[in-house]
């Protein structure tokens, strides 16, 4: 189990003084990719090597916010590898060890030339043990297509994408946020997202965003006709 104390700072949070929900998937990002260094899966023998880490889905569970100036302890460890994709958990507790955030996802590691899924990206790299924790949550399936309204368009520019060219993870989540204005998230919080990053965006691209507008929301970003993400988001009242 890797942990890491993270101090959640001003920038780091809302109006409310609570975590945004992009900065918890910024501190689960960063926590991934610190432990992936130490289990010799980081960067000398992925992007080195012509591969990168792509996240599949996310599911994450929130009981409490945590707010400014409070430090948290950020928790991952990898699932037992299906096939070549491989299963992270994250944990996030307050000090006195008490379980606020909790999230499951699932990777693979992309060819970074052909864009395609490496089937056996481990043959030269010693193999990392999984673990399993009782906080574990499952990892969800598909995403029930609904029908969905347009709501805007959002272009990608340059502070959106990532070391790999494509959109950030998180990024994602902030278009899905974006979808309602800070009056909304006044009298609503959110308790609980999935996402499922369907095909990578690159820059310059056009976004299309389409969600049902309900307190248990279904959201779809379409590009040039397909879809290229798809998230379940839940609200509840303050």
């Amino acid at each position: 189990m890797y942990k890491e104390k993270v101090l959640v700072t001003s920038i780091d949070v809302d109006n409310h003084l609570e975590l945004k929900i992009s900065s918890i998937f910024k501190f689960l990002q960063f926590v991934a990719t610190n432990h992936a260094e130490t289990i010799h899966v980081g960067q000398a023998d992925t992007i080195d090597k012509g591969m990168c880490w792509v996240v599949i889905k996310m599911y994450v569970e929130i009981t409490r916010l945590p707010v400014l100036n409070e430090e948290i302890v950020v928790t991952t460890h990898p699932g037992q590898t299906k096939g070549f994709f491989f299963p992270r958990y994250f944990q996030i507790f307050d000090k006195k060890g008490n379980l606020l955030i909790n999230a499951s996802s699932m990777w693979c590691l992309l060819n970074i030339e052909s864009r395609k899924v490496e089937t056996h990206p481990f043959n030269n790299i010693k193999q990392f043990k999984f673990e399993t924790s009782k906080y574990d949550l499952p990892i969800f399936g598909r995403i029930e297509d609904k029908e969905l309204s347009k709501i805007e368009n959002r272009r990608v520019r340059y502070n959106d994408i990532d070391l790999n060219g494509h959109l950030n993870n998180v990024k994602y989540i902030e278009y899905i946020i974006d979808l309602h204005n800070k009056e909304y998230y006044d009298k609503y919080r959110v308790t609980n997202l999935l996402v499922s990053y369907e095909k990578e965006i690159k820059d310059g691209q056009l976004v299309t965003i389409y969600s049902d507008n309900q307190l248990e929301e279904t959201v779809k970003g379409v590009v040039d006709g397909t879809i290229h993400f798809k998230a379940v988001i839940s609200h509840k009242e303050r």
